[in-house]
């Protein structure tokens, strides 16, 4: 005869905030086994916890002040928490972005799709699209792709989408050449 299970839902994310890396996920236990209580969040040399950093970002970030908010953003990534981290690199993405600095708001994009939380990965991984198709090189595009996402064609052919929509046509037709040689070539 089987347990009772008893389905427990975990919010994932930063903290008590929901943020675009939050997302619901099921765990389940037996019933007469209770769920491990969370790690407690270290605090840094000055008093503050990584969640804590990342609502002082998010409240920067909400009032337009981006270089505060990029500060603390910085800060709770150095708390090297992975869940927290991806959301931080997710959020300086397009910190560095709007200050027109297209090769960091890549970096930045390129650490939140490596990260540990899904749902940013996700999402880091459809914005990069648009910061690539302004600051990158499209003949460079399954170069700089293949080593970034788990999909590179299916990233080419959004890449191309934005080329076109852009009005670049010299460049989706360098990228729909790289997509064409990727898939005869796998």
């Amino acid at each position: 005869m089987r347990e009772p299970i008893v389905l427990l839902f975990v919010l994932l994310g930063c903290g008590s905030h929901a943020t675009p890396a939050a997302t619901e996920t099921a765990i389940a236990l037996p019933a007469h086994q209770e769920a491990p209580p969370p790690p407690p969040e270290v605090r840094d040399e000055k008093g503050h916890t990584p969640s804590e950093w990342i609502a002082l970002g998010d409240d920067a970030f909400a009032h337009t002040k981006l270089v505060d908010a990029a500060r603390f953003y910085q800060e709770a990534l150095r708390g090297g928490d992975s869940e927290l981290s991806g959301y931080a690199y997710y959020k300086l993405g397009f910190i560095r972005w709007n200050q027109n600095d297209g090769p960091a708001a890549l970096d930045a994009f390129m650490h939140a799709i490596r990260s540990s939380n899904a749902k940013v990965s996700t999402q880091a991984s459809r914005d990069i699209v648009s910061v690539y198709a302004q600051y990158g090189r499209p003949e460079a595009a399954y170069g700089f792709f293949h080593h970034v996402v788990s999909d590179p064609i299916a990233t080419l052919v959004r890449l191309e989408r934005e080329y076109d929509d852009q009005g670049k046509p010299d460049a989706a037709r360098k990228v729909h050449a790289q997509i064409a040689t990727a898939a005869a070539n796998p």
